[in-house]
């Protein structure tokens, strides 16, 4: 019973405070300090990944409209350009992620964020590959003309780009 009103105190004084103080803390604050620097890098990181994530989902709702859209020997328009589409917000979500400012001193990386960014090593150069040969592949397509060599391989490189891309992002959103 006591551990029930001690829970109700606690939850009611978070609903209902105005802000808690190093002084609620019991923190003297004069040997607090706290750096303005630190602070805005700290802000505008969080703000940059969580674009990064919200731009690199959406990225993978296109580009599974684009997958599912793609057949061999044939070009749709459908298909051009929601891998072109899909291709602009994946190298936005890029650009987000590696501009974010990196924060001084060591910390130690989890689990997931590790193989998150091994699979980039994976998704990055495919996503660069795919669209050149898929380019190439619809230029022969359209001369009537056979697509041989690694132009054969698009759509198993955008494959690779797609299911790497989409296992970096499900370790991001679970955890393991």
């Amino acid at each position: 019973m006591k551990h029930l009103l001690f829970l109700t105190f606690f939850c009611s004084n978070l609903l209902f405070a105005n802000e808690l103080s190093l002084d609620d803390l019991k923190f003297d604050e004069s040997k607090v300090k706290i750096d303005p620097v630190m602070s805005a890098k700290v802000t505008q990181r969080k703000s940059m990944l969580k674009t990064h994530q919200i731009l690199a989902l959406s990225s993978l709702a296109v580009l599974t409209g684009t997958i599912l859209s793609g057949e061999e020997g044939k070009s749709t328009d459908f298909h051009k350009w929601s891998g072109i589409a899909g291709g602009a917000l994946y190298y936005t979500a890029a650009g987000f992620a590696l501009a974010a400012p990196e924060l001084d001193g060591e910390r130690e990386e989890s689990w997931n964020m590790k193989w998150h960014k091994r699979l980039a090593w994976i998704h990055g150069p495919a996503m660069l590959l795919a669209p050149v040969l898929g380019y190439l592949a619809n230029e022969k397509y359209k001369k009537g003309e056979k697509v041989e060599g690694i132009l054969k391989a698009h759509s198993v490189i955008a494959g690779t780009a797609y299911f790497s891309l989409l296992a970096a992002a499900t370790t991001m959103t679970f955890e393991f």
